[in-house]
């Protein structure tokens, strides 16, 4: 055994290898489930996206969960004598036992539908219960009990191979066996906690209403599911590369741009409200909308599908961008990553950021594709619009107004577009095109060395600043305008403070660019208030 289990860790599987594999398993397990309860997985032809949605999302973030799960309990038992990338490739090899309950289900002509617990009470009984072959648990079949206890059997003969601590092994199997009933049983416990509080109702039952059904962003309660299994599988994935390695977990964090993802992130959140405001005018609270905690975790969820695709498109863009870069703290100029594994990470961004917004709407999906798909045009070859200054800001302005449409989706999905006026759209797309200028101050000098088109590398770092401090005072003073806004005081005082900021002392120079986000921040937020509590409803949403 020890042997087999050192061959299993020696494994040079690469990175995606090994992601290929645990998918690949994942997905023959949901075709077994088809084959075994033929409308548990895929649905009639017309809910095709709900189908797809369920089918990719629901049960393989749950089984990438439960895999992250399991290696974090392995680890746990065994970090004295071990490392995480050995519970990584054992925890994968131990992956095909989840092929087996569907096959022994068809061996014994089982074909009960695996189902959630409708009261998170009835997991204690389960827990006492889950090994008596005489007691029926509804939702769980018997080859779903001989998985969970080869699983636990298998952690238990790991832990004791490694530790040569009987003890240890056996506290082990009597841990994997609950958090594997613990992970099955979050639905139900989620929809206990929401529907009455902090507290347990014994007579409780998980009803279409409380899940399944409720507010305007979903179409099924399979989506909302899926995006709880996927939030806790980025968490636990993220402790899992701390653990391995924390430089790499650490330089990622500080990669995160923090100015330029708030200012997405506060257009997403725009969106939505705008949405929420000019569709619902004659509800009386329009929060109700969301219809529970469990809508408003799917707009986070967006939010964050938007962080991940952003975070994405910063990856590439620093590969790309090595050179222009150079002295600075990046992570591949610091040496804290190589350019190998930072595309990886790229690409596991862009790929969260999907598999996310597949689970929302499939007018999510296609705007997040379109933004991430832009990031490409705007950093990498052949087009490499980034060297360009029209193209650069036309691309990072269409992204802007990208992530606005993708917060009002949640609610206008296919008719976002006809949300607003298309003079605002322009306007808006007009603004950032002259706004986004600020950005290129601090890398004059890279930019200048890599033949980048910028204002100050085309005028010059003085004449540019000066251009560019006018372009923003530019939009200032005549975006209310242009929105048929009357407040004539607040952008004098804002172009004023911009001024001012431009040019402070240069003693000042790392403070300047937060502060003017700051600046742009708090005023595109008051202006869009001020414009949200004067327009009329959007007719064909009446």
């Amino acid at each position: 055994m020890h042997r087999i289990i050192e061959k299993i860790e020696s494994n040079k599987a690469s990175f995606w290898q090994c992601v290929t594999a645990l998918f690949a398993v994942c997905m023959v397990r949901n075709v077994e489930e088809t084959v075994l309860i033929r409308h548990q997985v895929l649905d009639s032809p017309s809910n095709v996206w709900r189908s797809i949605a369920t089918f990719f999302c629901h049960f393989n973030s749950f089984w990438f969960m439960a895999f992250a799960a399991l290696v974090l309990l392995l680890y746990l038992f065994t970090r004295r004598w071990n490392n995480i990338r050995n519970c990584l490739m054992v925890g994968l090899f131990a992956t095909p036992v989840i092929l087996i309950p569907p096959v022994l289900s068809l061996m014994l002509g089982d074909r009960g539908a695996i189902a959630y617990p409708s009261n998170p009470l009835d997991l204690l009984p389960m827990l006492l219960h889950f090994f008596d072959p005489t007691h029926i648990v509804p939702g769980v079949t018997i080859g779903m009990r001989i998985e969970i206890a080869l699983a636990a059997l298998a952690a238990a003969i790991y832990v004791y191979v490694k530790s040569k601590r009987p003890i240890r092994a056996v506290l082990t199997f009597i841990v994997v066996v609950p958090s594997i009933l613990l992970m099955g049983s979050l639905v139900p416990i989620a929809a206990q906690l929401y529907e009455n509080g902090l507290k347990f109702d014994p007579d409780f039952k998980l009803s279409a209403s409380t899940l399944i059904h409720g507010g305007d962003i979903f179409e099924s309660g399979s989506q909302r599911i899926a995006l709880i299994y996927l939030f806790l599988t980025v968490l636990m994935a993220f402790v899992v590369l701390w653990i391995h390695n924390r430089q790499e977990a650490v330089a990622l964090v500080r990669n995160i741009r923090p100015t330029r993802s708030v200012h997405y992130l506060l257009l997403y959140f725009g969106g939505t409200v705008t949405a929420l405001i000019l569709m619902y005018p004659d509800v009386a609270n329009k929060w109700a909308i969301f219809s529970g905690p469990v809508d408003y975790f799917g707009v986070f969820m967006g939010a964050l599908a938007l962080f991940f695709a952003f975070q994405g498109a910063v990856v590439f863009n620093d590969l790309y961008d090595y050179n222009i870069d150079l002295g600075s703290k990046r992570p591949l100029q610091s040496g804290a990553i190589t350019p190998h594994r930072y595309k990886n990470y790229g690409i596991v961004f862009f790929l969260l950021a999907m598999n996310i917004a597949l689970c929302i709407s499939l007018s999510f999906f296609m705007l997040l594709l379109t933004f991430i798909l832009l990031s490409f045009l705007y950093s990498t070859p052949p087009f490499r619009c980034r060297r360009s200054l029209v193209c650069s800001c036309l691309i990072l302005s269409l992204e802007a107004v990208l992530a606005f449409a993708l917060g009002a989706s949640l609610f206008a999905q296919s008719n976002v577009f006809l949300l607003l006026p298309d003079n605002v759209y322009l306007l808006l797309l007009a603004a950032f095109c002259l706004v986004l200028p600020i950005k290129d101050l601090k890398d004059y000098a890279g930019d200048k060395a890599a033949g980048v088109h910028t204002l100050p590398t085309l005028l010059g770092p003085l004449v540019g600043k000066i251009v560019t401090s006018c372009l923003v005072c530019m939009v200032i003073v005549l975006l209310p305008i242009m929105l048929g806004m009357h407040t004539y005081w607040l952008p004098v005082v804002y172009a004023f403070l911009a001024l001012v900021t431009f040019y402070l002392p240069e003693r000042c120079h790392r403070l300047r660019e937060p502060l003017l986000f700051l600046l742009y921040f708090s005023y595109m937020t008051i202006v869009w208030a001020q414009w949200c509590l004067n327009i009329a409803p959007t007719p064909m949403f009446l």
